[in-house]
């Protein structure tokens, strides 16, 4: 399945995260990402994502 990003130069940051298997990616922009949820590809805003770090046990 193609996925087609808005701006070109995000497809190489989501092409990185794919490969790397990331579990999430973590970034500002999330309505340009949007279309990675079809990749089960979590697109967490930094605020939400350093939240769910602190609620993680030691």
């Amino acid at each position: 399945m193609a996925i087609v990003l808005r701006d070109p130069a995000d497809e190489r940051v989501l092409e990185s995260a794919l490969n790397g298997r990331a579990d999430a990616l973590i970034t500002l922009n999330i309505d340009d990402f949007s279309p990675a949820s079809h990749l089960r590809l979590a697109v967490i805003p930094p605020g939400a994502f350093l939240r769910r770090l602190q609620q993680e046990p030691v």
